[in-house]
């Protein structure tokens, strides 16, 4: 989402966006809720994490929700309304 998308956003309230645990964005992305942001240690500088609610599974697995912290990389606002690499 990059550090300028991060500080515009208004975390006083949910953010709809995409998850993908790849930071490539390849394979199944999810729609997601971003919750809230955090600072943790890495191992050259500080990186960014966000407190997400996602799905998982479909297909031949069962449906759940997930809540945790997931990479910066790993999330994009949900815009545009469709997933990355989906057609329209």
């Amino acid at each position: 989402m990059g550090a300028s998308d991060r500080d515009r956003m208004d975390t006083s309230r949910p953010v709809p966006v995409w998850v993908n645990e790849s930071t490539a964005f390849r394979g199944p992305v999810a729609p997601g809720i971003l919750l809230e942001w955090r600072q943790v240690a890495g191992h050259r500088e500080p990186r960014w994490e966000g407190l997400t609610t996602f799905a998982v599974g479909g297909g031949e697995l069962p449906w759940s929700v997930v809540t945790k912290w997931v990479r910066e990389a790993c999330l994009l606002p949900m815009e545009p309304r469709f997933p990355p690499g989906a057609r329209t």
